[in-house]
């Protein structure tokens, strides 16, 4: 069977370290030291998620490994193909319609504008250290913060 196309876990040659790569060819050089010597096949995997797990299990010290690998295997699952509850574009519309005549927005306010929306994430304080992050809000005072765009 032909190495193309699969998920492989290769040993360095030089520091011992595990990775992965799609084909023989990606076993050209390790990743953590550099080494182009030729790296040991040591394992496959199924898929992307398989092959992380794998890399990481090997290269945990051996005396390790059997409890590690009970504890992720108890992990949930993450669901990365979930779509946002709640558009960015939403979310500054929601900022934009809190302010008051002066530009200002209080958590109160906002916390209003989020139920209304039926928005139970990001909550208030979130959705402000959010924008405050992305320097949209400034802080004006005790609950209240400036509308910058």
């Amino acid at each position: 069977m032909s190495d193309e196309g699969q998920f492989l876990i290769f040993r360095c040659a030089d520091c011992e370290r595990c990775f992965g790569g799609l084909s023989a060819k990606a076993s050209s050089s390790c990743p953590a030291c550099g080494s182009a010597a030729a790296h040991k096949l040591i394992d496959r995997a199924t898929d992307d998620d398989d092959l992380q797990r794998r890399v990481a299990l090997a290269n945990v010290p051996s005396e390790l490994r059997k409890e590690l690998g009970k504890r992720i295997d108890r992990m949930p699952v993450y669901d990365s193909g979930k779509k946002d509850e709640v558009s960015s574009i939403k979310l500054r519309s929601l900022l934009e319609g809190a302010r008051d005549e002066r530009n200002l927005i209080s958590l109160s306010q906002l916390q209003e504008a989020l139920e209304k929306e039926g928005i139970n994430q990001p909550s208030a304080e979130e959705l402000i250290s959010m924008a405050e992050s992305q320097g949209a809000l400034i802080r004006s005072g005790d609950g209240v913060w400036l509308y910058l765009e």
